[in-house]
Order: C-alpha cells, then structure tokens, then sequence
C-alpha cells in the first residue's frame, strides 16, 4: 500500500518540481523575428520552442532542430555550436548561429535583453 505524504511535505515535493525547471522565452530581432521559448534545468535546455518569421529548408528541419537542442548546455559555445553545425546541413534564411543562440540565453535569462 503507497504511503500518502503530509501536506507539508506534499507542498515541498511540488515547490522542488517548480523549482527544478525553469521557463523563459524572447523575442529577438535579427535579419528576420525569432521568438524562442525554452524550459531548462539552470545547466541544460529541457525543450526549446523556435518560431519567428524566418525560413528552414526542408520544412520539417525545425522539429529537428528543437529536438537536437534538447539537453545542450546553456553555454554560448555549445549551443553556437550545434546551431552552427545544424545550419551547414539545412538552409536557413533569416537568423544566424549567433542569433539564435543569444535569443536562447536571453530566454533562459543567462543574457540580459536588449532595452
């Protein structure tokens, strides 16, 4: 038989969950408009949402790439990384590797917006 937890502890269960992912999303202006909402442990991205006026080529690369950024470090380095390597297999028109990566850690809040 499963054990029911007290109130207290139930609140603090639930408090840990919140507190153990983080929310964030941007709106960034580059050659064309991202906008990118991210979940992240603090260190890694959880999931990352990318929409904005810009171009992929072939049209399913996005969920490609939402998905390949799954668990990369929040570092401008791993993330310009990956985006970079992504982009010399797809075409992409409208953002650049840098782009995208700083409207990720200003949605993750590991780089200030701009004013």
């Amino acid at each position: 038989m499963a054990r029911r937890l007290s109130r207290s502890r139930r609140f603090l269960y639930l408090f840990c969950l919140f507190v153990a992912l983080m929310k964030g999303s941007s709106v960034f202006k580059s050659q064309k408009l991202l906008k990118v909402s991210v979940e992240h442990d603090g260190d890694c991205l959880q999931s990352v949402t990318i929409h904005g006026d810009f171009f992929l080529y072939p049209e399913d690369a996005i969920v490609e790439l939402e998905s390949g950024l799954q668990g990369v470090a929040l570092e401008r380095g791993a993330l310009e990384g990956y985006i970079a390597a992504f982009s010399a297999r797809v075409q992409v028109f409208g953002f650049s590797a840098s782009d995208l990566t700083s409207a990720i850690l200003m949605a993750a809040g590991k780089e200030p917006k701009p004013v």
